[in-house]
């Protein structure tokens, strides 16, 4: 197998007052590429143990983030009935890197926040409180609490308006 160059996007966030709709940045990983519905594969570093079937270094990535080069990206809309200024919850898929992991799904992250903008290729919120699931526990992601959360439409499972 010969390693190869993906490149995707990502979401982001912000420690600004302010925050542009600017386009997704895109990122590259160089490696051994393998797809299934629920990721993309990227693994820097092939099996050194014996018997070991899982990722021992590398990305999960969802496919709806990989770039397609000149290719506009695929235009998703979001059916909530929020509006700007709503409190929402959101829940979405994130590139996850893995260590020593059989794992496969990409992490399902929370974020619960203001929703500050929406067009047909991302979701911007505000004083986002985001926690991803690792394992037994939640996790927030990051730790330092952003002003702006930045979430491609395309990874989001599930978007609600909070009372």
């Amino acid at each position: 197998m010969i390693a190869k160059i993906i490149k995707y996007i990502d979401s982001y966030y912000l420690y600004t007052p302010t925050y542009s709709t600017s386009i997704f940045r895109i990122h590259e990983a160089c490696g051994y590429v393998s797809k299934d519905e629920q990721s993309v594969r990227v693994e820097f570093v092939r099996q050194i143990r014996p018997r070991f079937d899982g990722i021992v270094r590398g990305l999960l990535i969802p496919p709806s983030l990989i770039h397609k080069g000149n290719k506009k990206q695929k235009k998703t809309s979001l059916e909530c009935d929020a509006k700007q200024g709503d409190k929402i919850l959101v829940k979405w898929e994130d590139v996850t890197l893995v260590s020593y992991s059989k794992r496969r799904k990409c992490s399902l992250i929370k974020t619960v926040g203001v929703l500050e903008d929406v067009d047909s290729q991302r979701l911007i919120v505000s004083n986002p409180t985001t926690t991803k699931r690792y394992r037994n526990s939640r996790i927030e992601h990051p730790k330092k609490r952003p002003t702006f959360y930045v979430i491609p439409i395309s990874v989001i499972k599930i978007i609600k308006k909070m009372q």
